[in-house]
Order: C-alpha cells, then sequence, then structure tokens
C-alpha cells in the first residue's frame, strides 16, 4: 500500500511538473490600439529615416524620423517603439510618430488603449507579403491613415496596410477578407 502511494505521488509530481513547464513558457506581448479623433491626415512624408538599436533580450528599439506635410506646411515627426522584430519596431515607430505628430499640429484628443496578453499558442508575426497571398490581418500592420476596415458594394470588408521597405519607406497595400480569418493581400505599391 505504501508503495502504490509513493508512485502516486511521483507520478502526481511529474504531472506537475509538467503543467508548470508548459506554463512558464507562455509568451506575452503587449497590443496596443490608438485613435484619434483628428480629421486631418499628413499629406505626404519624406525623408524618412529609421534608427535600430539593438537591445538585451534579442529586442529592438527603432527611432523613426521624417517629415510630414500637414495643412500644407512641413513639420518634424519622431516615434520610438521596441519590438523582437526590427521591422516591426520601425512600423510602430513610424504610426507613433504619425499620431504624435498629427496630435501635436492639430490638438485633438487621443485614445490610447493597452492590454497584456499572454498565451502559449504560437503567435503570428508580421510578415513580407505579396498580391494574391493569404494572411492573418495580424501578419500586416493597419495602415494609420485608413486605421478601420470599410466594406465596399462589392460585399468584400477591406483594409489598408502598411509595410516598412529596407530602404526605410513604407509600401502599402490592400487585403480583402475572404473568410472569417482569412484576408487576401489584392495589392501592393
Amino acid at each position: 500500500m505504501e508503495y502504490q502511494i509513493l508512485m502516486s505521488s511521483k507520478y502526481l509530481t511529474a504531472i506537475a511538473l509538467v503543467i508548470g513547464v508548459s506554463t512558464v513558457r507562455a509568451e506575452c506581448y503587449v497590443r496596443s490600439n490608438t485613435l484619434s479623433s483628428t480629421r486631418d491626415s499628413i499629406q505626404r512624408r519624406t525623408d524618412v529615416q529609421n534608427t535600430v538599436v539593438p537591445l538585451p533580450s534579442k529586442l529592438f528599439r527603432c527611432t523613426a524620423t521624417f517629415r510630414a506635410l500637414i495643412r500644407d506646411a512641413w513639420y518634424d515627426a519622431e516615434g520610438q517603439a521596441i519590438h523582437a522584430d526590427q521591422a516591426q519596431a520601425c512600423a510602430q515607430a513610424l504610426n507613433s510618430a504619425s499620431v504624435e505628430i498629427l496630435t501635436e499640429v492639430t490638438g485633438r484628443s487621443l485614445t490610447t488603449q493597452e492590454e497584456m496578453v499572454c498565451t502559449d499558442q504560437s503567435l503570428p508575426k508580421t510578415r513580407t507579403v505579396k498580391g494574391g497571398d493569404v494572411v492573418l490581418e495580424s501578419e500586416v500592420n493597419p495602415d494609420p491613415q485608413w486605421p478601420q476596415p470599410k466594406r465596399m458594394k462589392d460585399g468584400y470588408t477591406y483594409r489598408m496596410f502598411v509595410e516598412p521597405d529596407p530602404n526605410g519607406q513604407l509600401a502599402r497595400g490592400i487585403i480583402r477578407q475572404i473568410s472569417k480569418t482569412d484576408w487576401q493581400v489584392v495589392d501592393k505599391w
């Protein structure tokens, strides 16, 4: 009887260790959403420069700077972001700079929502796409100038996205929803 109890406690300990190890492997990330109440937009961006600094823990800090044409006047814009993926850090820094300069110039209100999400599921990463690719919405960066999806007369829902190219410029594109979770790249320029 004592032997059976000892064996049972060993099995329970082993199960607890397996559960503990799987819990430790959970990945956490911050999901953020920024909304600005301004109706103005950046008419044009020029002189875009991204400065990337590697940080400990395999992270990158990207500082994006550019000149923004708003209301027919030029302004200097700068934003920073930290991410495990260098291109994602620069895309977020560019978005941050855009929001900040629009808020500064137009004086409108800004609402930011952030939440910490932890999961042990493998997370999709943003990636470089081409026309015809089927992607998850989270695999592309939403265009800050067209942040909300739009339903068109053809019955599809469309959304614009941005993608940093190696020269620090932004490529833009359009995806359309083809199923509950899948989107297809319609165009990219």
